[in-house]
Order: C-alpha cells, then structure tokens, then sequence
C-alpha cells in the first residue's frame, strides 16, 4: 500500500519530493502491494548540475509510463525529444532497465522557493495488461541552487548545448523585463554561412530554443538544440566539433555591451584497446580575451564530480596537454556484456575549469561523453544500426585490420567516397583494437545523405539501409549490405513563417523558411511560383528570403477602393509538394494612393475601372458581378475589370458616419468546380464613395428624380472643429461616433486627427495642448499631457509622434488638419493598485491661425509640427481664434496587462493618481487657464463652435 502523501527522498545534495495522488481508478494504488504503487518506485537525487528522477524497472515491466513537467500555471508538457533539447531534459534507460529524467538545474519549469530550485512532474501510467487499471501521480522535487565561482558555464549534452552566464551585478536590475510583453532583451544571431540577424526574445522561443533569464541569481541561460540551423561544424584541433554564436543585448544597458551566449562543443573521440577504454576531447578555451589558465580538470559519474582519490581508486587515469585531455580507463569498470551486447553503467562526463586572466572570470564546461561500442574478441561482423535525436549511428565489424573501406551508402543507392560522404556531414571512424577492427558511421539527420520524408504534422522520418564496400589484403572488392531499412521518425519539422509588410510601392514578405523546404512549395494565391520569373524583387539569405511585388504587378489585388486610396492584397503559402495540402499561409493588406480606380462623380455615379480582383487561372472574369448579380462588369480586358453604377443600383448601401454619408458595394467573383456546383472564392472588391451629410436632402431629390447624385461638398463655410479617432495609420477612415466607446489595448498605437472644417484657404489650424482625462470632462485634474505647448510632452517614453498632412481626396486643404499617434495608457489608484477603469477622453486646445501674413505672435509657430516652421498673425486683429474639442470614450480591453505595466517602477510612462496638495494646485492652475481662455474668446470678433 502507498506510502503517506509527503515524503522526504534522501540523495547527494537533499532532494525533497511531495507527492499528490490522482487515480483515475482509486483501486490501484491502495489496494495493490507496493511495487505497483508510482511512489514507491520513484526517486529523486541532486546531483552536480542536475536533478535526476528515477523510475524502477520493476514498475516499468508492468506500466507504460508517459512523463510530464509543469509549469507555474500548472499546465502540463510532455516530455518528447523537441521539448528535452529545448528545455534541458534528457530522457532514458540505464543498463538496469530503470527509467532516468536527467533535468539541468537551470532547465525549463524550474522556479524558485527561496533557495531552492522546484520541478513538478506528472507520471500518467497504465497497466500493459489491462488498460482499465491506470492513473495519474504528481511529485515535485527540490534542490538547492549553489552559486558557483564561475561566471560561465557551458554543457555540452547529447541533444543540446546549454550557456549559462552571469550577468554584471550593476545590470541585473534590469533582466526583470526579461518575462514583459515586451522584452528589452535582443539577440544577435549568426549563421553557419556568415549571415547575421538581430531578433527579440519571442524569437528566439519560437525557433526552439531554450532561454532562460533569471533576475534572482543574475544568469542567463541559452539552450541550442544540436539540430538547430545555428550550429555548424568546423574543426578544433583535428577534432570535429559543433559550433555556434550569438550575443545577447540588453536595450537598457549600456551602449555596445553584449553578452556572448556562444559556444563549442567537440565530438568525443573513443579507443578501445585491449582491457582499457580511451576517451579524447580537445581543450576548447573560448571565448577568451586574453590569456587563459587552466585550473581544474575533472570526471563526473552519474552526474556527481568525483574526487582524485575517487578517480583513483576507479582505475580513471587523466593527462592533459596544451590542446587535448585524455582519461583511460579500464573496461571492466564501467563495460558489461550481455548476449553480445555493450552495456554501460555509468554516465560518464568530463570538467574542465579555466580562467580568462584579461577579466579575472572563470569559466566551466562540462561534456558529456557518449557511449561509444566496445565488442568482445570475435569476428562475426554484422551490422549495429541505431537512431537517437541526432542520427544514424552505424556500426559494421568486427573484420580484419587489413579491411579498407572505398565507399559508403546510407540509403543503400548511392554511394560516396570518404571524402564525398565527410563533406556531406557524415562521420566516418574506424575503430582498432588489437586484432579486429570496426566501421563506424554517424550521419547526421537532415544531412544530403539521409533519406527523409514528411509523415504529417510535426514529424520527419528518415531512413537506412546500409551498405560498404571494402578492399581487403587481396585488392579484391567485397560489399556488405544491411538487409533491413531502418527508420527514425522525428519531430523536427520548422513549418515557415511568412511577415507581411507595406513599403511605398510595394508588398512584402519576409519568409524564414524552416528546416524542411524540400517537402513545399512555394506558392502566390493559387500559382506555383518561380520568382525570378514573375518579376519578383528577391533576395534569399539562407534561411529566409524576401519577395517584394509591386504595386503594378498583377498579383496584387484589389481589396477596398475608396476615391483617396485603395486596399491592396498579397496572398502566399507554402504547401506539401507531393499532396498539395496547404501547411502554411498569409495574407497582407495595405493601403497606398490612389490610382484612379474608383471615381464618384457630381451626378452620384460610382465608376470602378481597371481592377485587379483574382490571381487565380479559375475565375472567369466575365461571371463577376455587383451585390445584385444581374450587375455585370460593363468591360473586362487583360484579366481587368471596371464596373460603371450609379448609387441607387446594383445593391448598393447607404451608412451615416457623423458628417458624412457612404455608399457602400462590393465586387465578388464564382468560380464553376469540376462537378458543376458552383462555390464563392475568396476575392472580393468593396467599393465605397463618400459624400457630406448636409446633401442629403438633395441627394434624395436628385436620386429620385434624376437617378444621380450631386458632386461631394468641398466644405460648408463656419468654423466647426472635430477631434476623431482614425481606423488606421494611413487616417483614411475615423471611427464613427455610433461605434465609441471603442476599445484598445495597453500601448495600441492611437491614430489622432483634429481639423476645422472651413472653406476658407487662407487660415491653418494649429495645436496649443493636448491631453487625455478620466473621463469627458476636459478639466479633470486626472489627465495626462501628450501634447504641450505645440510640442510632445517630454516627460513620457512613449513619445508623440505628429504626421505630415498631406492632400487627397478627402483633405483638399492640409493646412486645416493635424495629425499625430499616442500610445493608449490608463490611470492607476496608487493606494489601492487598483485600474480605474472609467472610459479615457483625449482633447486639445487648437488654435486658428492667419497662414498667410507674418506676426510676432508666438501662438501661431506651430514648431514642432512637420513642415510648419513658419510664424503668422491671428486670423483676425483682435487676435488669434481658440477652441478646445474633444473625442470620444476609450476603454482598455485588459486591466491586468495595463496594471502590471504602468505599476512597473521602470517605466518612465506610469501615470499615479496626485496626491492632496497636488490636485488642488494642478486644479487652480486649469481654472486660471479656463478664464484665461474664456476672456480670449469674448474679444473675438467671430467664435469658433465645436
């Protein structure tokens, strides 16, 4: 029967493990003898760098185990090989058959309790035999966190190479940001092929690496899976080795610091020679800045660094030179055979500590050594083919020492030379011992060599099937094939990421192509793409490239036409070369002026000539029509299209937005399927035409009478102020007021548009203040400046950005508009760090100016907006017009997100409720400025209404 709920697991370092039962079946535990009880089987111990989690074998031989860890959230993960090499866990059998979780202490999932670092695992087990007795037990381990006199530690492990560097002390204030929405944290990545990318910290986890950043003890943590397209090979000391580089920034910290995250890893060279063992690895003293020391070299057993008189009494004998250490060791001690097999019992890894005498830092690393095969004195030569993680292992032998490999097949087809097989990234070793010898081949996955095919989601398989050819003491040819096809399937598939992006005439694509580009193909809308035959701009960087189309190509469609601008879309995707199934896609839309597409005349005809709607061989160009389908194209030439209507037809819709009124249609196209049923596709034109409100009366006269419209309203002659909240970056379209109060998020960029609406050419609007406030009332003494004195506010990080006006359709006078963005920010009750979550206003105090004669005035500068450096007097003799307009309600759509970053002691832009004295006096000042204002506009001679 199982244990109490706690108990307390004894190892090298005091591993404490808690476990809570889940039984999905409450008879298997209690009511069954111990050794079927997950408790009782399971063990942990700290060990050096690791924490190791031990399953029993005896359990094992009656349950199917699946191992999970938890987060902070609890949610669970399952442990598989893409997770383990991301997150630092290793995962497997030892030579007695029990099950080991070997988990770096700076791994994935570990928090601190203290002093400690915390894992919670989940074992969801089930009996071989009968899957209704099954169930589900949680334990979490702790160990103690011992700070080392190192500031960087490196692990080179079978799966991963793990960096760990300690942070300044003066800067570690700032790694708290690390875990924000948005990271101050920025990498510098370089390729195996000399490219070079700076990316963020989403980045880097999406691309599966592990990063860890704790501000507690100071370290930074980087995991790089060996399959990463980071890691290359290169030589060190005849040795080859795995080889990456990346810095990390801090945008915070100081100009030109960078932390180097790099790192070697050599492969470990293994001999077998008679009774003893001999394990190779060059001495790898990078990154350096100067000259170097070695201080310690060392075996870890399992994990637990032995001491010299352990080392001793092992039989492990150690020497270094200035560029390799060795450490021989006889076979009986750590080598069993059973039934022809090699059987190892201990985990071996090799310490190596030096110091950089330029900074007076020392640095660990600690590689793991693989187990490599050692066979028994006979010679019955057959093939030893395994696959982990990383790749194929082969082994042929033992045969005779005078046995000359010529050539070498992975896949049983094509075969290469030594030299050709090692520059297509396989490994090729021949072991001796005294009388025999043996072929050892590693080919490495996603090598040439190694088949590979797509299984669906996630997942690659690859394959061997063996074969060499020898040269024996004769000279004459002999050839050995392995009989049976091997298969590893892997999950390893990077699927594409395709960003969109506007340039001025152009839309692109920035598209990182994974790891597995040989299985798609690339295509725009529904066409299989060749760029350089389409008239693409095209740069590839290895592993991604740029496509850029024009705003002239075809390919570009229209999406939404207005008489200022147009809506245009490109659509990509990446899709399987043998099924044709979709794996990935994007669609990017923008705006750019207009072309003259879309004209909306005096006599309400809406004319939309010369569109691009369909990129796709499919859709007949003639089947196109309006909302009413009885509205066809009136030409179609070239695969365009142009539609002529007037607005009281074809379907076409009538909004109010404020002062305007829209006129609303849409283009779609159908498209006839093999099996004559017929199916809309997704290319669709909305056309719209906009006109003042105050025509509506003769609009509807007109419409009825005539079938036409009378021409847009270039204005209405008095002075009308609006503060309108704009849609997107391009301020073509402001929300309508029926839609507020909208809502945005923390730091959504808001895009501002204040104008006067006026016919009269000679005056210019100019801004004095702008502020936003709790609520409607602008003089709430809760506001926040954005705008001060015609310029940003400066006291902000987030500053205010203003925006060249410039003419189009809507805008026939730029000088009566300004435009600018702020960043959407709430207001905070310090006392209680509680949201108050009322609706946020945003207004401002305007001015209108005489644009065309000079003045000392200093109102009417307009310094800090773009292009108006000029000075001009008041728009009348008695002085220049004022008037204070507002917008409508914002609401913040997370108030968690919004509390925990402007309660950020960090953040320049935090807004705190005033105290006592200084609302009072914040308030006394607003109402000077009120009636200051107030005694302005009676000595006007013409008032400004908003």
């Amino acid at each position: 029967m199982c244990k109490t709920m706690n108990r307390q697991m004894e190892g090298s370092m005091n591993s404490l493990v808690t476990r809570y039962w889940v039984p999905s079946n409450p008879r298997v535990c209690p009511q069954t003898p111990s050794i079927f009880c997950v408790s009782e089987n399971i063990q942990g111990q700290c060990l050096t760098d690791t924490l190791l989690i031990q399953i029993t074998k005896t359990f094992l031989d009656l349950y199917s185990v699946d191992i999970s860890v938890r987060d902070d959230q609890g949610s669970a993960h399952l442990l598989e090989p893409s997770l383990n090499a991301k997150c630092g866990y290793k995962l497997k059998k030892n030579y007695k058959g029990d099950l080991n979780l070997l988990v770096s202490l700076m791994a994935c999932h570990l928090y601190l309790e203290g002093e400690r670092v915390l894992l919670t695992i989940e074992v969801e087990y089930e009996q071989l035999r009968n899957s209704s007795l099954s169930g589900a037990d949680v334990f979490s381990f702790t160990c103690v966190q011992k700070a080392l006199a190192v500031k960087r530690k490196v692990f080179c492990e079978e799966e991963y190479i793990e960096v760990s560097l300690k942070v300044d002390i003066p800067f570690q204030a700032g790694l708290h940001h690390a875990q924000d929405q948005e990271s101050p944290w920025f990498f510098e990545v370089h390729y195996p092929d000399g490219s070079l990318i700076n990316v963020d910290q989403p980045w880097i986890l999406r691309n599966g690496f592990g990063l860890n950043i704790s501000s507690y003890y100071g370290w930074i943590t980087l995991r790089v899976p060996h399959s990463s397209p980071i890691v290359g090979k290169k030589d060190v000391f005849d040795y080859p080795s795995l080889v990456y580089t990346m810095m990390a920034k801090h945008e915070e910290l100081l100009i030109g610091l960078r932390y180097d995250l790099s790192a070697v890893c050599p492969e470990v060279q293994v001999r077998c020679a008679g009774a003893d063992v001999t394990v190779s690895v060059p001495i790898v003293r990078t990154p350096a800045s100067g000259e170097t020391v070695d201080l310690v070299f060392g075996i870890q057993v399992d994990g637990i660094t032995v001491s010299q008189t352990d080392m001793d009494e092992r039989g492990f004998l150690l020497q270094h030179s200035a560029q390799e250490v060795t450490v021989t060791y006889p076979k009986k001690n750590n080598i069993e055979y059973k039934l022809e097999e090699t059987v190892y019992r201990n985990q071996l890894s090799l310490v190596h500590m030096w110091r950089d005498q330029a900074d007076r830092s020392n640095n660990l690393v600690v590689i793991y050594l693989p187990v490599e095969s050692c066979h028994p004195d006979d010679l019955n030569p057959e093939f030893t083919v395994t696959g982990n993680e990383m790749g194929f292992n082969i082994t042929y032998g033992p045969i005779p020492l005078d046995y000359i490999v010529s050539s070498i097949s992975i896949d049983g087809t094509i075969s290469y030379s030594l030299a050709d097989i090692t520059a297509q990234g396989a490994n090729v070793t021949m072991i001796k011992d005294v009388n025999f010898q043996y072929v050892n081949v590693f080919a490495k996955y996603g090598t040439p060599v190694v088949p590979r095919k797509y299984i669906g989601g996630t997942s690659s398989q690859y394959s061997t099937t063996p074969s060499f050819l020898f040269l024996n003491s004769e000279r004459t040819e002999e050839t050995v094939k392995e009989t049976e096809t091997h298969t590893y399937n892997r999950s390893d598939v990077v699927f594409p990421v395709l960003h969109g992006s506007c340039g001025d005439k152009w839309i692109c694509f920035n598209v990182s192509k994974g790891n597995a580009e040989e299985f798609w193909r690339f295509y725009v809308w529904e066409v299989p793409v060749i760029t350089s035959q389409r008239g693409y701009i095209y740069r590839d960087h290895g592993p991604n490239f740029w496509l850029c189309v024009g705003i002239q190509s075809p390919d570009l469609l229209h999406r939404s036409i207005t008489a200022d601008s147009r809506v245009m879309a490109l659509a990509v995707s990446f899709r399987d070369s043998v099924t044709g199934k979709t794996v990935v896609k994007a669609e990017q839309l923008c705006t750019f002026l207009t072309g003259g597409e879309l004209v909306c005349t005096a006599t309400g005809e809406m004319k939309a000539r010369a569109l691009r709607i369909s990129a796709s061989p499919a859709v007949d160009l003639h089947s196109l029509s309006l909302r009413d389908p009885r509205c066809g194209p009136s030409e179609v030439t070239d695969n365009l299209t142009s539609f002529e209507f007037t607005v009281n037809t074809c379907g076409t819709t009538k909004e109010v937005h404020g002062d305007y009124v829209v006129y609303d249609n849409e283009i779609s196209s159908k498209v006839t399927a093999k099996d004559n049923t017929t199916r809309h596709t997704p290319y669709k034109v909305t056309l719209l035409c906009q006109y003042l409100q105050t025509d509506q009366l003769s609009l509807e006269l007109f419409s009825k009478y005539k079938q036409s419209l009378p021409k847009p309203a270039l204005g209405q002659g008095e002075f009308k102020l609006s503060l309108d909240i704009m849609r997107d970056p391009g301020y073509t379209t402001p929300y309508p007021k029926e839609e507020f109060p909208i809502t945005k998020l923390l730091r959504d960029p808001l895009f501002v548009e204040v104008s006067v609406l006026s016919d009269d050419p000679g005056i210019e609007l100019f801004l004095k203040d702008c502020w936003g406030t709790l609520g409607a009332d602008p003089s709430s003494t809760l506001m926040w400046p954005v705008i001060k004195d015609s310029c940003e506010f400066k006291g902000d990080k987030y500053k205010t950005v203003f925006h060249q006006v410039k003419p189009t359709r809507r805008v026939q006078l730029p000088g009566h508009y300004k435009r600018f963005d702020v960043k959407m920010f709430t207001f905070v009750d310090m006392q209680s760090k509680q949201l108050l979550d009322k609706e946020i206003y945003f207004h401002c105090a305007v001015i209108i100016c005489d644009g065309q004669a000079l003045s000392s005035d200093q109102a009417c500068s307009g310094a800090c907006i773009p292009g108006k450096q000029r000075k001009g007097r008041g728009a009348w003799s008695l002085g220049v017009q004022h008037g204070v307009v507002s917008s409508g309600g914002i609401s913040l759509q997370s108030s968690a997100d919004a509390a925990t970053s402007l309660l950020d002691p960090d953040t320049p832009s935090w807004l705190i409720i005033v105290s006592a004295t200084g609302l009072l006096a914040c308030l006394a000042f607003m109402v000077y400025a009120y009636w200051r204002l107030k005694l302005k506009k009676r000595n006007s001679n013409k008032p400004v209404t908003t």
